[in-house]
C-alpha cells in the first residue's frame, strides 16, 4: 500500500506540467491594459465625434464621443483626454440636463460639467483619429527588451562576479530555452533591442521571442561582449543597466537576491528565479522557485500574483506565467516618476500638435501637412 502512495505522488508530480494554462487565462495571465487602447477597442473605425479645446488650466483637451443604446437605453460612450491623465467611460443620456438628440448641446453640458474655458469645440479634420491612434499606440509598446543575469552561489552583492560571468551552465542554458529562442545577431532582421545585428559588436548571439504580438529581446549577460581587462564589464552594463526589467536566474540553495547587485537609474523591477543545482533524482522534475522586487517608485503590484503561487515546474504554463509577469512588470514600471514624467511631456507635445491643427483648419480650413517627427516608445 505505501508503495502504492509513492507511485501515485510521482504520476501526480509527473503531471503537473501538463496543466492547461487556459483556465488561468481570464485572471491570472491577463496582461495589464493600457488606458490607451481604450480609443481603438471603443470608437476607432466607428461612427464618433471628436471635440477639442485649449483650456485655461489643463491645456489641450480632447473629448471622444459616442453615441450607444445599452439594455435599451441611449448611453454616451466618453474619453475624456488631458496632458496628465484620462478618463474613459459611459454616462446615461437620462444624467445630462440636454436634449439627448441633440449632440452639440449635451457636448456644451459635457464643458460645463468639467468647467472646461473655452467650451468644446468640433474638430473637422478627417485626419484627427488616424493622429489620435498614432498618440496611442506611442504608449502600447510591442517591443520590449529585458535583461537576464546569471548568479551562481555566493555572487548576491557582487556586480563584478555576477557580470564576470562568461560561461552558461546547462542549468541556465536549459532556461534560456524557456524564455525564447536562441538567434544569430548577425543579420536578424525583427526587434533588435539595441544589440548590433551587422558587425557583432554586441555579441553574436543572444534570446529573442515573439510572444501574444509582443517582440521580447533578451539581454543575456552571458551573451554580450566580456572585456577580460574591464572589471566593470561596461559592455554588459550598458543594456542590462538600460532595461527597466531584469530576470535574475539563481543557480543556488541558499545564496539570497539582492536587488543592489546590478546598480542602475533605469532598473525598476528584478524578477529572481531559483532552481537548485543538485541533480535530478530518478523521474524528479525540475522546479523554479520565483520572488519579484520593484522600487518603491512603482505604484502597484502587478499579476501574477506570487501570493497565489510562486513554486512551478517546468512546462509550457510555467513560460506563459513568467512572461506575463515580465511584460506587466514592465507595464507597472511605467508608473514610476521618471517614466510617467517622460510619459507626459510626451502626450503633451503630441496632444498640442493635434488640437493646434484643429484649431487652425476651423479658422482656415488649411489641411495640416502629416508629421514628420520621429517619435519612438519610451523605454
Amino acid at each position: 500500500e505505501m508503495q502504492a502512495q509513492v507511485i501515485q505522488q510521482q504520476q501526480q508530480q509527473q503531471q503537473q506540467p501538463q496543466e492547461s494554462f487556459e483556465q488561468f487565462r481570464d485572471s491570472s495571465l491577463e496582461l495589464i491594459s493600457f488606458e490607451e487602447e481604450n480609443y481603438e477597442k471603443h470608437y476607432y473605425g466607428r461612427e464618433h465625434w471628436n471635440y477639442f479645446t485649449n483650456d485655461e488650466m489643463l491645456g489641450p483637451v480632447m473629448l471622444s464621443l459616442k453615441q450607444e443604446v445599452n439594455n435599451q437605453r441611449d448611453h454616451f460612450h466618453v474619453l475624456l483626454r488631458t496632458v496628465s491623465y484620462t478618463l474613459h467611460g459611459t454616462i446615461p443620456a437620462s444624467t445630462i440636463c440636454a436634449d439627448r438628440y441633440d449632440r452639440e448641446a449635451i457636448v456644451r453640458e459635457l464643458s460645463e460639467i468639467a468647467k472646461l474655458k473655452p467650451p468644446l469645440m468640433l474638430g473637422q479634420l478627417p485626419s484627427t483619429p488616424d493622429e489620435l491612434l498614432k498618440l496611442d499606440h506611442i504608449f502600447i509598446k510591442t517591443e520590449l527588451k529585458v535583461g537576464v543575469i546569471y548568479i551562481k552561489q555566493g555572487q548576491e552583492e557582487s556586480e563584478e562576479a555576477i557580470l564576470g560571468n562568461k560561461e552558461e551552465s546547462p542549468l541556465f542554458t536549459e532556461f534560456l530555452d524557456l524564455l525564447g529562442d536562441r538567434i544569430t545577431l548577425k543579420g536578424f532582421d525583427r526587434y533588435k533591442g539595441g544589440l548590433d545585428t551587422v558587425h557583432n559588436l554586441t555579441g553574436t548571439e543572444s534570446v529573442y521571442t515573439m510572444w501574444r504580438n509582443i517582440e521580447i529581446m533578451f539581454h543575456v549577460s552571458t551573451m554580450l561582449p566580456h572585456e577580460e581587462n574591464d572589471p566593470q564589464k561596461l559592455q554588459k552594463k550598458r543594456h542590462i543597466g538600460n532595461d527597466i526589467v531584469c530576470v535574475a536566474f539563481i543557480e543556488s540553495d541558499d545564496t539570497l537576491f539582492w536587488p543592489g547587485c546590478i546598480k542602475s537609474y533605469f532598473l525598476h523591477t528584478f524578477i529572481a528565479v531559483r532552481t537548485s543545482p543538485k541533480p535530478l533524482k530518478e523521474g524528479e522534475l525540475r522546479k523554479y522557485s520565483v520572488s519579484c522586487v520593484c522600487r518603491n517608485e512603482v505604484q502597484y503590484a502587478f499579476r501574477p500574483y506570487l501570493v497565489e503561487r510562486d513554486e512551478f515546474f517546468k512546462s509550457d504554463y510555467f513560460r506563459e506565467w513568467l512572461l506575463v509577469k515580465i511584460v506587466n512588470g514592465e507595464r507597472a514600471s511605467y508608473s514610476a516618476p521618471k517614466f510617467a514624467r517622460m510619459q507626459d511631456r510626451t502626450r503633451s507635445q503630441l496632444l498640442e500638435d493635434i488640437i493646434t491643427n484643429l484649431a487652425n483648419h476651423l479658422v482656415t480650413g488649411q489641411i495640416p501637412k502629416p508629421y514628420r517627427r520621429g517619435w519612438r516608445p519610451l523605454g
